[in-house]
């Protein structure tokens, strides 16, 4: 089913309840320029739905973020989507993946990057265990680099004005496995374990479809980064506890749709408007100069040692970062 326009992502009600007849989880991809990557994304899942405990059924939802290459063409061609959402416009992550909630109807919903590889058996392992623990509400995986290296949680704890201190004069980038001085790490753990987190990844986050309905999808306010923190801080209200959940893993290939310096730019955004919406405007505004230092910081640094491009072109952009992601018109 192929479901095309610019109300695609903003109009109608979400898909009833579940029913006898609804697959065990609805994973939902938001495509942009994922040309390269999508069908990789799309034929893992059959593998990761194939778990100890038997097989999960699967329906898959891409929404496409008026993809300017043949992204689109090759979904239809391939036949990748259960249901294909095609937007008129690039409306940002949060807004896409709302796209696909409204349209996905299984008892969960797996938000999925398209250039993210769930392992064998993944999907399967985090279904079950979601159900052994349904408190926890949000689930996550352990994360690897493409080259099958540097295994950590898909996951962070919250941001606050001691991680803000730690970023701005440099401790987080000098010591960036450490808890202490940069707390948004979650420091040395063995792979494997459980373990609860502040917030998880929107690259691979699975959750009941009746959690993310309650909690109206994620905010579209943001465009794209923090959008994820932000549902995790809201969710938290309701009781769930994010977890990696033992077992399930993907390989995330990383900064498909951005360049290094876009990419540093709207992590920064998202961060300001995250800042802003939960924290007081007092310690938005100090967590906000602190930001800022921290960039114009790496920036002297890269300047001097000739390296950190990324926060070279981050500080000379300030001010489109600076304020934050500003809440969309409708």
């Amino acid at each position: 089913m192929r479901v095309s326009g610019e109300a695609a992502a903003f109009g109608g009600e979400w898909a009833a309840g579940v029913n006898e007849l609804a697959p065990d989880v609805s994973v939902v991809i938001v495509t942009y320029r994922s040309v390269e990557h999508i069908e990789h994304c799309v034929k893992a899942l059959q593998a990761a739905a194939q778990g100890p405990g038997g097989t999960v059924s699967v329906e898959t939802v891409v929404v496409d973020n008026a993809s300017p290459d043949s992204t689109v063409a090759l979904v239809e061609r391939l036949a990748l989507a259960d249901v294909l959402v095609t937007l008129d416009s690039n409306v940002g992550f949060a807004a896409g993946v709302n796209a696909g909630l409204a349209r996905a109807t299984g008892e969960f919903v797996c938000l999925v990057n398209p250039d993210a590889i769930a392992h064998p058996g993944s999907l399967a392992i985090a279904v079950a265990y979601a159900r052994k623990n349904p408190n926890r509400g949000l689930y996550g995986a352990l994360t690897y680099n493409a080259d099958g290296t540097g295994a950590h949680p898909g996951g962070w704890a919250l941001p606050n004005l001691r991680s803000a201190a730690c970023f701005a004069v440099g401790l987080s980038s000098a010591f960036p496995k450490s808890a202490r001085f940069n707390p948004e790490s979650l420091g040395r753990w063995r792979v494997g374990d459980e373990r609860e987190v502040g917030a998880l990844s929107g690259f691979f986050l699975l959750a009941r479809r009746s959690l993310l309905r309650e909690l109206a999808g994620f905010d579209e306010s943001f465009f794209m980064y923090s959008e994820d923190i932000d549902l995790a801080v809201r969710a938290k209200k309701l009781g769930a506890r994010p977890v990696i959940v033992p077992g399930a893993a993907v390989t995330h290939i990383g900064g498909a749709s951005s360049s290094s310096v876009d990419k540093t730019v709207m992590v920064l955004r998202g961060r300001i408007a995250f800042m802003r919406k939960h924290w007081s405007w007092q310690a938005a505004a100090v967590g906000k100069g602190m930001l800022i230092s921290g960039v114009g910081m790496r920036a002297l640094g890269a300047n001097v040692s000739g390296r950190g491009t990324k926060w070279r072109g981050a500080w000379s952009k300030r001010a489109h970062w600076k304020e934050g992601w500003q809440a969309p018109s409708r």
